[in-house]
């Protein structure tokens, strides 16, 4: 699902974001997430998935395929999503988002990033101390964001 800017985000000058992951979400309640989260955001923020063929092969293998695709289409400036990083309050991350005008993120895949992709990452942040599948991550971002946006505008959501 590779969802592109229309030129319509410039004129209304939208925040811009944009999600970086490997492979498709198949499974089935969290696409369906992902899709409804998307619908949500649509009206403030322009959304844009990027996501590339998973690695094969064993671990390394795949850590260090996924990794050249990380390395070759994130930007300099994104955020990687990481249980070892740093922990945000949703207050805290809609404060983050607040002023924005683009932004990427970055959810590895099943087995994480290398090094060199949390190197070049200029912030790495935990969605929870626990661990999450790398799709949950994806659904668990889409609602953050929503939820920053909320939070943002004072609308009815954030209690």
């Amino acid at each position: 699902m590779n969802i592109n800017f229309g030129s319509w985000c410039i004129i209304i000058l939208m925040v811009k974001i944009r999600l970086f992951w490997p492979g498709k979400t198949r499974t089935p309640f969290i696409a369906e997430g992902v899709k409804e989260y998307l619908k949500f955001l649509k009206n403030d923020a322009c959304v844009e998935i990027i996501e590339f063929r998973e690695g094969h092969g064993d671990i390394n293998q795949v850590i260090k395929q996924e990794s050249e695709k990380f390395l070759e289409k994130l930007p300099e400036n994104f955020v990687l999503l990481d249980e070892r990083g740093e922990n945000l309050s949703s207050i805290d991350f809609a404060s983050f988002l607040k002023n924005k005008g683009e932004i990427s993120f970055a959810v590895g895949g099943v087995y994480g990033p290398s090094p060199e992709v949390k190197k070049r990452a200029f912030l790495k942040m935990a969605l929870s101390k626990m661990t999450l599948t790398h799709e949950m991550a994806r659904l668990v971002l889409l609602e953050q964001l929503y939820r920053a946006f909320a939070i943002n505008k004072g609308k009815k959501y954030h209690y």
